[in-house]
């Protein structure tokens, strides 16, 4: 997950703090040198992080050209072993009810955030509103036609305010037809907080996810075979560290 001013940021379209964050997200996973890597999101403060990162690593060739060698050489080998990506509580598309959401934000965060990103009026201000609005549709389009076949896994739950379950239930049943896509979702289950309440169900989903990674990338040695099957590498951005995953027999 970014930080929330990052995310503001990103909501009105002035993406340069999420760029930067985004690229030293990038930069600490080359150097801890693991052997393949997914993309472990919570809420919209991660799915905007994946949206900016799958367009680094997975970026056109005119894109590429604009990149220094070294930038170029942490894409060509990080987007050759990322293996996956999973949502948790996201993503929400409602980008209007920003507002909302930095509610649930400690009072620190929204001290940071106005002070970076200054007062947001987008029920009153009708330039904000068109901006947020842009925005939502770009979201949106991301999302659901992203045409590279990357394994995804959502975990949701019905009663989350903060993220209707309406549209990642469709956004699952689209991308589905074409790609391999996952779901856990629980009748009941605060945002954010699905492991804490169902940690059984919530571990056994990532575990049968990772294999499924595997399998999908099974041309390669490391994953063709389950005594084989490789740490994952991902940031817990609560604690403030790198976790590796462990593989389990």
């Amino acid at each position: 997950i970014a930080p929330s001013y990052a995310i503001v940021d990103d909501v009105l379209d002035r993406n340069s703090s999420l760029d930067d964050f985004t690229w030293n997200l990038l930069r600490e996973i080359h150097r801890h040198d693991c052997s393949h890597f997914y993309v472990h999101a919570f809420s919209n403060g991660g799915c905007f992080v994946w949206e900016r990162m799958r367009t680094i690593l997975l970026n056109e060739r005119e894109e590429a050209a604009l990149l220094s060698e070294e930038s170029s050489r942490i894409v060509d080998e990080l987007k050759a072993i990322l293996v996956g990506a999973i949502f948790d509580s996201g993503p929400i598309v409602e980008l209007d009810r920003i507002n909302q959401a930095i509610q649930q934000c400690s009072e620190q965060e929204r001290a940071e955030i106005l002070h970076r990103c200054g007062p947001i009026h987008i029920d009153t201000d009708p330039e904000q509103k068109r901006i947020v609005e842009q925005r939502k549709k770009r979201y949106i389009q991301n999302l659901r036609d992203d045409p590279r076949h990357i394994p995804q896994l959502y975990l949701y739950s019905r009663d989350d305010p903060l993220a209707p379950h309406f549209f990642i239930d469709e956004l699952v049943a689209h991308r589905r037809k074409l790609h391999l896509v996952q779901q856990q979702v629980w009748d009941t289950s605060e945002h954010c907080a699905h492991f804490r309440h169902h940690p059984d169900d919530y571990v056994d989903a990532i575990r049968l996810f990772l294999r499924s990674c595997c399998w999908a990338n099974s041309t390669n040695s490391l994953c063709s075979s389950t005594s084989a099957w490789p740490s994952f590498l991902a940031w817990c951005w609560s604690t403030r560290c790198w976790c590796v995953h462990r593989r389990s027999n």
